[in-house]
């Protein structure tokens, strides 16, 4: 098993995208908009993501948002994208 695990096709497969982007790569500012992810869903089909909402306060690991009183670890954050913001209002 061990050879196996070593072979170059399995480290090649097993290896992450480069381009990948961690949420803490971000910074994210007051006045930024973000969802929120949704730790314990109702159902299976209710939404994963809550927001959009506006941020107040932030450091580098956690925001905090309007409307909440605790803060929200930057992992449970996801940054609203301009650009889809944009493409709405204009059609």
């Amino acid at each position: 098993m061990r050879k196996t695990l070593e072979t170059r096709e399995v480290k090649d497969t097993n290896k992450l995208p480069v381009d990948t982007v961690s949420s803490q790569d971000k910074t994210v500012k007051p006045g930024d908009h973000v969802f929120i992810k949704v730790i314990k869903r109702k159902s299976w089909n209710s939404p994963r993501w809550e927001g959009p909402h506006v941020v107040t306060l932030s450091t580098p690991t956690a925001v905090k948002v309007e409307g909440r009183t605790t803060w929200i670890n930057l992992s449970h954050c996801k940054l609203r994208d301009i650009t889809t913001l944009l493409d709405t209002k204009g059609e």
